[in-house]
């Protein structure tokens, strides 16, 4: 699955506190997918994700 979104910054990791409403994205994304990555883009960024299951 791949998104495009037109924030020009990449995605990094940050420590979210427990009453946080933000900052786990990239840890959930980390912990569910078999791969990940992000690729700049005239236009923003490109996040894209591989998540494989067993049969």
């Amino acid at each position: 699955m791949c998104v495009n979104d037109p924030h020009p910054w990449l995605p990094a990791p940050v420590s979210a506190g427990d009453n946080d409403e933000g900052g786990r994205g990239l840890m959930l994304i980390k912990t569910l997918s078999d791969r990940y990555g992000c690729s700049s883009t005239a236009h923003g960024k490109d996040v894209w994700v591989t998540i494989l299951h067993s049969a």
